[in-house]
């Protein structure tokens, strides 16, 4: 099912503090969002911040809105983090940077048992 809702900015402005959603404006504006991929509901990111490594994003969607947010930083300020923020922000304000995926489960439909077991014993030693 694909997602229909239409985040708003006023949206992202209830689910974070007004210092976060002004550092998240600054992040955004300063092109601290590195990479956005969306697959169906789920959107993903790197974010710039005040790590050497970018941190990541997850933002699920649902019908109804913004159903989760996460955030590798070490944010618990309560609200989403700047860096949420920034990626919803761009998710807002600059589609044509989003890059468009199939959900992994539409990946995985018409894979064989074997196809599928082969998958899960690579990702079983990588982990």
């Amino acid at each position: 099912m694909t997602q229909t809702y239409v985040i708003k900015e006023t949206d992202v402005q209830a689910l974070a503090s007004a210092e976060s959603f002004a550092r998240g404006q600054h992040y955004f504006h300063d092109g601290a969002v590195l990479e956005v991929t969306r697959r169906g509901n789920l959107i993903t990111a790197f974010v710039q911040g005040n790590d050497y490594e970018p941190y990541r994003v997850q933002v699920t969607l649902a019908d109804f809105g913004i159903a989760e947010t996460s955030c590798t930083c070490p944010y618990e300020q309560g609200g989403i983090c700047k860096h949420i923020v920034a990626t919803l922000l761009t998710s807002i304000h600059q589609p044509e940077a989003i890059t468009e995926k199939p959900p992994i489960a539409t990946l995985l439909a018409d894979l064989t048992a074997e196809q599928l077991r082969q998958i899960l014993l690579a990702v079983a030693e990588v982990g």
